[in-house]
């Protein structure tokens, strides 16, 4: 009787050890194996997105600790490189710990229940070594009966980077990320910090769209050893190059929609020149292959990948060529396009900052009577700690606007003297051309600054003069006026200003050439350089803050007064609204006929109406509220039984039952 071996029962974890490893590389195997959901349609595919598949076989080279992929939008990149790559190794390399990092926690949730779950759920290898995980957190840690424990975590979460040694590192999107996180560490840095344990066979990998030149992901790229860049083949006479935009081609007389309903967007090849339609591109993409910056260096550590949108098959090229031409003028919609399509950060052009020499060469010889084509008079006061610096503006039709007194009230702002001197200012009227007097309309100070309480018992009984305290928004992206709030220590209606809307909008006006018409700017001659040096102390910068491009203005000079003025002459005419074709129609009435009432009083007989620009749409506008000197108006019917009522900037109320 022969005695048989005794049959041992290997666990799971046991024969990994001593399985036969696969010879596969990433692409093939996720060619193979890879299921992102339930059906032959989730299915994914090497064929459809080339260079995806083939990244993930760079960051499969022994020698590689870190990878930096500068991606395009739909290119399956999150999908592809990330989760295909983890899903292989996983299987290939089960037992060692991962982790996958996210923004916050509410993109961890949509992304890990939408794609990784579905993933393990529907990858033959991966339900084979799946294992049970408790519903509390199948979120934050999915185990693996191989011994693979999946971390999620979130930038914005210390403890969920923090808490385990990984070998495999996911950062997605990691450049949008917010910095600050738990006691000043860096996000990026605490997930890298995982890694240390696993010195020679840890892999790091960054995948992020570009925001702004100089920011976190293009300092990856900067360290990286090598860049890898994709080179298509193409269809009509084999020869290899890079794609680029300057290739891209397109019917320049046919309206923008019709190049992306028609399909008439093309690149043509710099070689041959024949102009590829999409099926050209996608088989250009498919016979391309990576080209390192470097071929010298055969064992990089650290690698980065560029990876542009025009290389997914998802993304026709009409599609690209529309957004472009989409975001012409559009400064946010051009680094868009940038970041996401072209995969390449973008440089804010310093042309936001205008050169104060050309507009002190624009002076023109009028004043102090007002010219002919205006007909409203706003002024805006900024408080600095010895003084009060004032500008009267006026407007006219299209917002053609004129520089017309600028005023400085020395004196300590804790006395009444400066203040009294401000409100006998504001009372004064200017002559106008046609041989009326126009008032100031309304006026805009500061109280976010210098002497708040001051400003706030000085405007407290001047609403009806449209005289009105403003505080800067703390919104970069917030509207030009706010509703007004009373919750502040003088108990004053206060209007939140969006300075960053308004100061795009006088950038705008400022760069206007045309001498004549809607939004140019007017100053006089008596206007000196420090005035435009002031108004052209700040430029802009376009950077990414919690995902988003945001524009965020810096001094590039201490005194910044004459900018600060516009910016509340540009709310005082928000706030006013005015109707200038029934304005400018009551100065020529009295101007004909010599009346001794002011052209906005006529104005306001002929009911004209005025509203605070961010009233509801829906609200119908009120009438001009009576100025001092005349009667109040009556109300009857609905508004007289109205026992709550807020005023409306401008004038008018608001009933609220």
């Amino acid at each position: 009787m022969t005695n048989a071996a005794p049959k041992i029962n290997w666990l799971l974890a046991e024969r990994s050890v001593f399985a036969r490893r696969t010879k596969l590389l990433p692409s093939p195997w996720c060619d193979k194996h890879l299921q992102l959901g339930k059906g032959p349609a989730k299915k994914w595919r090497a064929i459809k997105s080339p260079a995806v598949a083939k990244a993930m076989d760079l960051i499969a080279q022994p020698s590689v600790r870190k990878a930096t992929s500068a991606k395009g939008v739909q290119i399956g990149g999150t999908v592809g490189i990330g989760f295909g790559y983890l899903a292989w190794d996983a299987v290939r390399n089960g037992g060692d710990n991962a982790l996958i990092a996210l923004g916050d926690e509410k993109a961890a949730n949509k992304l890990i229940s939408g794609k990784l779950h579905p993933m393990l759920k529907h990858t033959k290898p991966l339900i084979d070594i799946g294992g049970k995980t408790d519903r509390a957190t199948q979120i934050t840690q999915m185990n693996l009966a191989n011994g693979t424990i999946i971390y999620t975590g979130w930038a914005r979460s210390i403890n969920t980077l923090s808490s385990q040694d990984c070998r495999v590192v996911i950062k997605e999107e990691f450049s949008k990320w917010n910095e600050s996180v738990g006691h000043g560490s860096n996000a990026s840095a605490e997930c890298d910090a995982r890694a240390d344990t696993y010195p020679d066979t840890c892999k790091i990998i960054e995948l992020s769209t570009q925001g702004p030149k100089g920011g976190p992901l293009d300092q990856s790229l900067a360290e990286a050893d090598v860049i890898y860049r994709y080179h298509v083949q193409c269809p009509h006479c084999d020869h290899r190059h890079e794609m680029g935009w300057e290739n891209f081609t397109w019917p320049e007389d046919v309206p923008i929609g019709e190049i992306q309903r028609e399909k008439l967007g093309g690149y043509a090849c710099p070689d041959c020149g024949v102009v590829w339609n999409d099926h050209d591109r996608d088989l250009a993409v498919q016979a391309g292959d990576y080209v390192s910056s470097d071929p010298t260096i055969t064992k990089p550590e650290h690698i980065g990948i560029i990876i542009p949108a025009w290389l997914s098959l998802y993304n026709s090229l009409s599609k690209i060529v529309v957004r472009w031409l989409r975001a012409q003028g559009n400064k946010t919609k051009l680094m868009a396009w940038h970041n996401l399509y072209a995969a390449e950060s973008f440089e804010e052009d310093q042309g936001e900052r205008m050169d104060w020499e050309i507009l002190f060469a624009r002076r023109e010889p009028y004043g102090p009577t007002i010219p002919e084509r205006a007909c409203v008079l706003t002024c805006a006061v900024d408080v600095q700690d010895d003084r009060l610096e004032a500008e009267v503006v006026a407007w006219g039709k299209g917002e053609e606007n004129w520089g017309i007194h600028y005023e400085v009230i020395w004196g300590s702002l804790t006395s009444v003297t400066p203040w009294q001197q401000l409100d006998e200012f504001l009372k004064r009227k200017f002559p106008h051309a046609i041989g009326v007097e126009l008032p100031i309309s309304c006026t805009c100070i500061d109280t976010g600054g210098h002497h708040t309480k001051q400003v706030y018992r000085f405007v407290k009984n001047k609403f009806h003069r449209r005289i009105y305290g403003i505080k800067g928004a703390k919104s970069h992206a917030a509207p030009l006026v706010s509703r007004p709030t009373t919750s502040n220590l003088g108990k004053i209606p206060l209007f939140n200003i969006g300075t960053g809307t308004a100061k795009e909008e006088i950038t705008g006006r400022l760069k206007d050439n045309e001498q004549h018409g809607p939004g140019y700017c007017h100053f006089p001659m008596y206007y000196d350089e420090e005035y435009f040096k002031q108004l052209c102390a700040e430029r802009c910068k376009r950077v990414w803050r919690s995902g988003a491009v945001v524009a965020i203005w810096e001094k590039v000079r201490a005194r910044n007064e004459a900018l600060d003025l516009r910016v509340y002459n540009e709310a005082a005419l928000a706030l006013l609204n005015p109707k200038y074709d029934k304005i400018m129609a009551a100065l020529a009435l009295r101007s004909e006929q010599g009346s001794e009432k002011t052209a906005l009083e006529l104005a306001a007989e002929n009911a004209v109406a005025t509203a605070v620009a961010t009233d509801i749409k829906e609200q119908p506008p009120a009438p001009l509220q009576t100025l001092p000197g005349l009667p109040s108006v009556k109300k009857t019917g609905q508004a007289a039984q109205s026992k709550k009522r807020t005023r409306r900037a401008g004038g008018g109320f608001v009933s609220r039952r």
